[in-house]
């Protein structure tokens, strides 16, 4: 799976937490990063409580990509049948 080209993005939003937990993107930070992301591996550390942010992106033929992270290092797009993560990185490590 890849992401869809940026010239085919409608919109990105992103669910903002209540304070005090953090809010790893807001709208215009991932649009921003958005052209760096590719296909990337993420090894989570078990044992830590995260605080997770979600969010949409949806393209101009209204297709809708969830997504997750705990990091401003990755976000995770979920499907029916697997998870794909992408970042700048080939590898993040989240401690």
């Amino acid at each position: 799976m890849s992401l869809p080209e940026v010239a085919s993005v409608f919109t990105i939003a992103c669910q903002q937490n209540p304070e005090p937990l953090p809010n790893y993107f807001d709208d215009k930070a991932l649009l921003a990063l958005y052209p760096d992301l590719k296909p990337s591996k993420v090894l989570i550390a078990v044992g830590k409580k995260r605080a997770w942010q979600s969010g949409v992106i949806v393209t101009k033929d209204k297709k809708c990509l969830f997504w997750k992270t705990c990091s401003n290092k990755f976000i995770a797009i979920y499907t029916a049948d697997n998870t794909y993560y992408f970042a700048k990185d080939p590898e993040v490590q989240i401690e």
